[in-house]
């Protein structure tokens, strides 16, 4: 009978494993959007080229020739040439009107070549250090690039990333509280027993071990309960949500290679939280006098 009631007060290990999931999920929404910030900004500044025009009386050969020398350089990530064809296409996509064009003739426009750059190497100083390269080519006639808006985008990414690691600091501090306190309430169930194991004799590190393993294995367990959250509300949102439809290219702009070191130190943070608040939640009620303990 006194067996069954001690089975029967022994604290349930679910509240434990799905409060260290919520805040290992809460970190993961964290680390979701960092990434997707940073894949966006990568997006946003390869996606800005550096405009050749070559001269009238450059033609095909002068332009594979230059793309061919620019390919080398490791800082670009792609060259296109545009053939005057392809170059009244776009300009009459951009002027909106078809009549317009019926009066410019191909021929009369030069050939160019877009260059797109690696986002690590696509600083202000660097183009501008390669535009003026170009410009003393023999078959380069100008050279066109937005400085201005290039230079722009890379403050406000300064910005957002101060931000940003001024949230993970915040995001840190809320999630040790939250997983120390959810482990201080488990271990406030079992404080007459640790002080009565060490009543008897036994060492700290004796006592303290079983309950740092315990929520390391909780940790552990709590892993795939995070994940599938995680999975769940990316996939669930925008069917719940119409205007979170835009979750889905969001994600697609994160670099996979980052995001497995990224939820993998999130995972590793969860569990070193768990341990050390057992260890010190434990030690605690080993130093509390036994009167203090009602």
């Amino acid at each position: 009978m006194t067996e069954d009631k001690n089975r029967k007060r022994r604290p349930s290990a679910l509240p434990g494993i799905i409060g260290i999931a919520l805040v290992v999920f809460m970190l993961s929404l964290f680390g979701l959007s960092v990434l997707g910030f940073h894949g966006l900004s990568r997006s946003i500044v390869e996606g800005s080229s550096v405009d050749v025009y070559l001269t009238d009386s450059s033609g095909q050969q002068a332009a594979n020739e230059l793309a061919s020398s620019l390919k080398n350089n490791a800082a670009i990530k792609k060259v296109k040439i545009i053939h005057p064809a392809e170059g009244l296409k776009e300009l009459e996509g951009k002027s909106g009107t078809s009549e317009l064009m019926e009066f410019v003739d191909a021929s009369i426009l030069p050939f160019s070549i877009e260059i797109y750059f690696h986002a690590d190497a696509a600083t202000p100083e660097n183009l501008g250090k390669i535009a003026g390269n170009l410009r003393k080519h023999k078959s380069v006639e100008s050279v066109v690039f937005n400085q201005n808006m290039l230079s722009s985008v890379h403050r406000n990414l300064r910005n957002i990333q101060l931000g940003l690691g001024i949230l993970a600091a915040l995001f840190t501090l809320i999630a040790v509280g939250l997983i120390n306190n959810s482990i201080k309430l488990h271990i406030f169930s079992s404080r007459f027993l640790i002080k009565s194991m060490q009543l008897v004799g036994a060492t700290n590190s004796f006592i303290v071990r079983p309950f740092v393993w315990k929520f390391i294995k909780y940790a552990f367990l709590s892993m795939p309960l995070a994940a599938l959250l995680l999975a769940g509300s990316m996939a669930a949102s925008p069917a719940i949500w119409p205007e979170t439809a835009f979750l889905k290219d969001f994600i697609s702009l994160i670099d996979l290679k980052l995001a497995l070191p990224v939820f993998v130190f999130i995972a590793l943070l969860g569990i070193f939280i768990a341990a050390m608040s057992a260890w010190f939640s434990t030690l605690k009620y080993l130093r509390t006098k036994i009167e203090n303990l009602y």
